[in-house]
């Protein structure tokens, strides 16, 4: 039986060991010969540890693991349900180059329906490029709850100011009004969406260049978001009293975030946990990294 979090447990000690590498080896020589749960309690290691040793020499033949898994899943529902989307979740913790166009490969196919929001997931976490930004975008609009959610978080999470290796925010701030829009109940039904909506405007506007970069959206894009989460503060604010587990109320703090982030404020340590929280995917119900 999958069980995953008695597998979290067990693999994490099995990480710890001094014959992980040796392990490592076993499960990718081995995996073909697994069963469909052996395979996921395999894939589910392999990630860890390709995202504990990035540089470690297992990790390339990790990635043909995960790329294998996923093609061969293509076929089958099941399997792509399963260990398929097992393959994309390691993928994402890796966080390579290589991933990304991997992932970015198969984002359209009409046989990864069931798991295409876990594979947006995984472009936020490993995304490196405005590619993987631009068939993110596409699913910003899509008639599909999951799919608009994770879009818009991806967006926010490859957009981010705080980034070691962070994309030209040139064509990134033409993208504001498209995910504006998804920040109101009139254009998004869906209270996460808009919520990501959100996290995005302040992630791509975020102008605190005490951060150690320079290059932020121009005044004429950063006068358009704080316009934005002026007003949805405002319509939150008009809903009377909100408990603080909703995630109306959550909405409302992290759009009061994205204003200090725009205008270029200091966040207090409550705000920038919660703006942790959203980016790394603890505050939605998510797996985090």
């Amino acid at each position: 039986r999958w069980d995953e979090p008695g597998l979290k447990q067990l693999g994490n000690q099995a990480l710890l060991s001094r014959n992980v590498q040796e392990l490592v080896e076993t499960l990718i020589s081995q995996f073909r010969l697994y069963s469909r749960s052996g395979k996921q309690r395999a894939m589910w290691i392999l990630g860890e540890y390709a995202a504990r040793y990035p540089e470690d020499s297992l990790v390339p033949k990790i990635i043909e693991v995960c790329t294998q898994t996923m093609g061969s899943s293509r076929s089958n529902e099941k399997a792509m349900a399963t260990v398929g989307r097992n393959a994309i979740v390691a993928l994402g913790k890796i966080g390579s180059q290589t991933a990304e166009s991997h992932l970015v490969n198969i984002l359209d196919s009409s046989k990864v329906l069931a798991v295409r929001s876990d594979i947006l997931i995984s472009l936020g976490k490993c995304g490196a490029t405005y590619n993987a930004v631009q068939h993110i975008v596409k699913y910003v609009d899509s008639d599909r709850d999951g799919e608009r959610i994770s879009a818009l978080w991806a967006i926010g999470r490859l957009g981010s100011r705080e980034r070691d290796q962070r994309i030209e925010i040139k064509p990134l701030q033409d993208l504001v009004s498209i995910i504006g829009q998804r920040a109101f109940p009139r254009y998004e039904e869906h209270e996460i969406a808009r919520k990501h909506a959100i996290y995005a405007l302040g992630e791509i506007g975020d102008r605190r260049t005490t951060l150690g970069h320079r290059e932020v959206v121009d005044d004429d894009h950063a006068e358009y978001i704080v316009q934005v989460l002026n007003r949805r503060n405002r319509e939150l604010a008009g809903s009377g009293s909100l408990s603080p587990g909703s995630e109306r109320y959550q909405t409302k703090k992290l759009c009061q975030v994205a204003l200090k982030q725009v205008s270029g404020e200091s966040l207090t340590e409550d705000e920038t946990r919660m703006l942790m929280g959203v980016r790394y995917l603890m505050a939605v119900g998510e797996e985090d990294e």
